[in-house]
C-alpha cells in the first residue's frame, strides 16, 4: 500500500465555565453545571501502518480513544487484493463506558461492563453499468467479555445514474444469536445503534441535537 506510519492525534480541553454548561443544560436537559466529575480532558488517536514486507496490500491499525464517556480501544489487520476491489479484515474492539450522562438514551446501553469482540470481514467494490456498489459481510462474536453473543451481518450499497439523477440503494440483512447481548450492539428498527451512534459526532453525545429528538417509542393510534 502506498503509505508508511499515518496517525493523527486529536485532543479536547473542557473550560467547564457555568455560563456555557448553563445553555448546554437548557439544550438538552441535562444539568452539566451541577456536576464536580464533567469530563475535563478527552483524546482519539489513530495509528495505521503498511506491512508489506510481510505480504504486498497487507497492513494494520491501531484506534484508542476516551470520549464523551466511553473508552474505545481497537487492534486490527487488513488485506487488499491486488485490484483494490476487495478487502479483508480482522479485528478486535474492546468497549467500556464509564459515565452515561453524555448519552441521549443510556436505558439503552447495558452498564459500563467491558464489551469487547472480534470481527472478521470483507468489503468487495464493484462495477455495472451506470452504477457502482459496495458489499460488507461483517462476522462478530464477544470474547473476554461480559456478554454472550455473535453476529452475522450483510450490507450492499449502491449508487445508479439515471440520466441527471443519482439514486442510492441500502441493504441490510443481520442474523444474531447469544444470550446476553449488549443493549447497545442489539438490532435497531429505527437505524444505527447506539454502539455506531458512538462513531457519529452529532449523536455520541448530547448537545448538538435537543435531547428529545433521539427518543425511541412505539405510537398507537
Amino acid at each position: 500500500m502506498n503509505y508508511r506510519k499515518v496517525f493523527d492525534f486529536t485532543f479536547w480541553v473542557s473550560t467547564w465555565t457555568r455560563e456555557g454548561n448553563d445553555i448546554i443544560t437548557h439544550n438538552n436537559g441535562y444539568n452539566y453545571a451541577s456536576r464536580s466529575n464533567l469530563d475535563r480532558f478527552n483524546f482519539r488517536f489513530n495509528y495505521r501502518d503498511a506491512l508489506d514486507r510481510v505480504n504486498k496490500g497487507m497492513g494494520y491499525n491501531v484506534n484508542v480513544r476516551l470520549l464523551d464517556g466511553v473508552f474505545i480501544a481497537q487492534l486490527g489487520l487488513d488485506q487488499w487484493n491486488r485490484k483494490l476491489t476487495t478487502r479483508y479484515y480482522a479485528y478486535f474492539k474492546s468497549m467500556a463506558r464509564y459515565d452515561d450522562n453524555y448519552l441521549f438514551n443510556p436505558q439503552l446501553w447495558s452498564g459500563y461492563g467491558p464489551n469487547n469482540t472480534v470481527n472478521i470481514g470483507f468489503d468487495y467494490k464493484y462495477n455495472y453499468l451506470k452504477g457502482k456498489g459496495d458489499i460488507n459481510v461483517n462476522l462478530r462474536s464477544s470474547a473476554l467479555s461480559e456478554f454472550n453473543y455473535s453476529q452475522l451481518s450483510v450490507t450492499g450499497i449502491n449508487a445508479n445514474t439515471l440520466g441527471k439523477f443519482e439514486v442510492k440503494t441500502r441493504f441490510f440483512a443481520q442474523l444474531g444469536i447469544g444470550q446476553n447481548t449488549p443493549l447497545e450492539s442489539a438490532l435497531y428498527i429505527a437505524g444505527a445503534n447506539p454502539e455506531q451512534m458512538m462513531d457519529n459526532k452529532f449523536t455520541r453525545a448530547r448537545g448538538f441535537f435537543p435531547a428529545q429528538w433521539s427518543a425511541y417509542e412505539l405510537r398507537y393510534k
